[in-house]
């Protein structure tokens, strides 16, 4: 997807949700910085959290590849990692939520 009409989406959603204009470009910055790995990464967790592994068969990238846009993503806040029975799973942060729709609309 072309990357001005996604920042143009994304513009509108958040005039919509009535955010101040602090937090729209704090949310245009972020969106912004992101790669198309880790918007197809946030994609893929929008669904359900997933382990690096399922990540990895789903996306077809390598293990590392995956886990250098995680770590990215989980500075970046937008990411939140849980253990369940034994694994290590990550999901989209909640706070992040709130912007995920107009992801689903890219690539």
């Amino acid at each position: 997807m072309v990357p001005y009409l996604f920042l143009n989406i994304l513009k509108s959603l958040l005039e919509i949700h009535g955010l101040d204009k602090l937090t729209k470009d704090s949310a245009m910055n972020k969106i912004r910085s992101l790669t198309r790995t880790q918007r197809k990464i946030l994609n893929v967790l929008f669904d359900k959290p997933r382990t690096i592994d399922e990540m990895r068969k789903e996306l077809r990238k390598t293990q590392s590849t995956i886990n250098y846009h995680l770590i990215k993503l989980s500075k970046e806040g937008l990411i939140a990692i849980n253990y369940r029975e034994r694994k290590k799973e990550f999901e989209i942060s909640p706070e992040y939520l709130k912007y995920i729709d107009i992801l689903l609309l890219s690539d």
